[in-house]
């Protein structure tokens, strides 16, 4: 059977289990201790009783009787020892029934007889009583209960606790260093799927946590290498494809060709001029590292750039052309920290997106909605713009594809027409910005998404 561990940190794990092993070890130790210390200690205390019992007698019997009575007040004074007559209605206690009690009971009767009483209270009073004979009289020696407790035992206990408790704060220091290179790496790993660069981990340490680290350097090097390489070889097709596009519009223009011909490969080549457009967006930054992103940030009036960017689309003649309607929601939000060229071309992709896959399957018009606020995420406000769309929308399980580059969704936006980069590249913005994209259903059909993007501190 598999052994159930809940799902804490690997810290915590490692913690609990140290905590438990050393938990047990003093358990085990600790009933080692009771059982191999009781012996001896019951015979150290049933020697004392021995002692003081036959002390006293002999005192009281060898003693002037005249003096007897300052003896007893001695005794009683200095040593806690009271003499009392034994009655036969004596109202007795037993000692609590303990093992210990029960060794000491067996070794005192074996040396002063078995005939001896050893009681725990009488007549109300607490002590230990031990009856005794002088003279042919019967009496109680009573001394403090002290005589039988485990004092030494409870000291040893004291350190064993004393003892746990390092132990558990050296758990937690071992468990903190054990654990420290898997941290680093959980943490390279996350900034790595945040589309950051991560620094490189240290080569040191045991011999499997340098070759893990050693291993993850190459791969975050390779990683990088590659998606350098694919963004030069994007960003130079681009370049060099823009020179023979502008030489076949200038040709269909001058071409004795109709206008119905001319306007479709003019529409065509419109389509490869955006596809370029889009390789050398996406190249571009994919180039720039988060050291040159951070020099170029400065705040953004989020709402007066949407405004910026919605005026082209909210024109009659283009709605009438391309066949949308627009809405928009703009509250008022706080400020970000970043680009503002970036997020202009985040949002205009998820226009352009929205425009051309948002027609629902019976209706040729697209109704696409821009929304602005602000949302409370734990410690932290965000800026949330959305574009929604009623179209025929995509599968909850696609929404994380479709945001990797080249990735597209025909069955469920329709015929596309892009190269498949205009979410990878609003994706890579938001990364950019330390925010993310969420791609969901609209309620009643169609697709959601939400660019959000952390606000600046005021």
């Amino acid at each position: 059977m598999k052994l159930a561990l809940p799902r804490t940190s690997l810290f915590w794990r490692t913690f609990l289990l140290l905590f438990l092993l050393v938990a047990l070890s003093f358990s085990a130790w600790s009933q080692l201790f009771r059982l191999f210390e009781r012996a001896p200690h019951a015979a150290q205390v049933a020697e004392q009783i021995i002692s003081i019992v036959n002390l006293t007698q002999s005192a009281l019997i060898n003693s002037n009787p005249e003096r007897r009575q300052q003896l007893l007040q001695d005794l009683r004074q200095q040593e806690g020892i009271r003499v009392y007559p034994l009655e036969p209605e004596d109202v007795r206690v037993s000692l609590a029934d303990h093992p210990l009690t029960t060794l000491i009971q067996k070794r005192v009767r074996a040396a002063l007889g078995q005939q001896t009483a050893l009681e725990g209270k009488v007549n109300g009073i607490p002590g230990l009583w031990v009856s005794v004979d002088i003279d042919g009289d019967a009496y109680w020696v009573v001394m403090p209960l002290e005589r039988i407790q485990r004092a030494g035992a409870l000291e040893w206990f004291s350190l064993g606790g004393i003892a746990l408790l390092l132990a558990l704060i050296g758990a937690v220091v071992f468990g903190k260093w054990l654990n420290r290179p898997l941290a680093d790496i959980t943490h390279a790993a996350r900034a790595l799927a945040h589309g950051e660069s991560p620094p490189a981990l240290p080569a040191s340490g045991p011999s499997e946590v340098r070759l893990l680290n050693q291993s993850f350097n190459h791969m975050v090097s390779t990683l990088a290498q590659i998606e350098a390489d694919r963004a030069l070889i994007l960003a130079g097709i681009s370049h060099d494809l823009r020179t023979p596009i502008t030489r076949l519009r200038l040709e269909s223009e001058m071409a004795p060709i109709d206008e119905s011909t001319r306007s479709a490969i003019n529409g065509d080549l419109s389509q490869m001029e955006h596809i370029v457009t889009q390789f050398l967006d996406y190249a571009r930054i994919t180039q720039e590292d988060k050291t040159q992103q951070d020099k170029r940030r400065e705040p953004i009036d989020v709402k007066a750039l949407l405004e910026d960017i919605v005026q082209p689309y909210c024109t009659t003649t283009r709605q009438q052309e391309e066949k949308f309607t627009f809405q928009m929601t703009l509250r008022d939000v706080p400020n970000c920290l970043g680009h503002s060229r970036e997020l202009r071309r985040a949002v205009i992709n998820l226009i352009e997106n929205a425009i051309r896959y948002g027609r629902p399957e019976k209706n040729p018009v697209a109704t696409i909605a821009l929304q602005l606020e602000t949302r409370r995420q734990g410690q932290q406000d965000c800026v949330v713009i959305r574009v929604v769309d009623h179209g025929q929308g995509i599968p909850a399980a696609m929404a994380e594809t479709l945001k990797r580059p080249f990735t597209r969704m025909d069955e469920a936006r329709g015929a596309a027409s892009g190269a498949g980069l205009g979410l990878a590249i609003v994706q890579r913005i938001a990364e950019q910005h330390q925010g993310r994209l969420d791609l969901s259903t609209t309620p009643g059909g169609g697709l959601t998404a939400s660019l959000i993007i952390p606000a600046s501190k005021p």
